[in-house]
C-alpha cells in the first residue's frame, strides 16, 4: 500500500502498473497476488478512472484505472493484503470501506464507466470533494 492508503478500511483490489505493462495486465497480476484468482485481460471491463489526492500529502496522488469482471477462475484466498468478502450489491459494507467508495463503486459494479477526481482532507479519512467528469 502506498504510505498506508487503505489501511483500516475494507479495500478493493489494486496496485501499481509496472513499467512496460498495461493497466489491465496490472489488474490481472494484482488480482492473482491479492486473492489467488485468475482472470484474462479480455474478461476485464474498463470501468473508468479515479484520481485520488490528499490535501497536504502530494505523495498520495494516485491515478487509478478501474476494471470489473464477472469471469474468473480459482477460489479466492485470504492473503496478507486482503480477506475476500462476497456480498450482494444491496449489502455492501459501506461502514467498513473507504468513504470514496460510496461515490463510485456501486455505479461501476452496475455497469457505469466513471472518470472522477476524489480529494481527501489532510486527515486522509474524509472526502472533501468528489467530482465526476461524467458517468456513461
Amino acid at each position: 500500500m502506498l504510505l498506508g492508503l487503505g489501511l483500516g478500511g475494507l479495500p478493493t483490489i489494486g496496485g501499481r502498473v509496472e513499467e512496460l505493462k498495461t493497466p489491465a495486465q496490472a489488474a490481472v497480476r494484482e488480482l492473482l497476488e491479492e486473492s489467488g484468482l485468475t482472470v484474462s485481460p479480455t474478461d476485464l471491463r474498463d470501468a473508468g478512472s479515479l484520481e485520488f489526492r490528499c490535501i497536504g500529502k502530494p505523495a498520495w496522488y494516485i491515478d487509478a484505472h478501474l476494471f470489473v469482471t464477472h469471469c474468473w477462475h480459482g477460489r479466492a484466498l485470504e492473503t496478507a493484503e486482503i480477506a475476500p468478502l462476497w456480498c450482494d450489491l444491496d449489502t455492501l459494507p459501506w461502514a467498513q470501506m473507504w468513504p470514496d467508495g460510496r461515490h463510485w463503486l456501486l455505479e461501476c459494479l452496475r455497469g457505469a464507466v466513471i472518470n472522477a477526481v476524489c480529494v481527501y482532507d489532510a486527515d486522509g479519512q474524509t472526502v472533501q470533494s468528489f467530482i465526476a467528469h461524467g458517468l456513461e
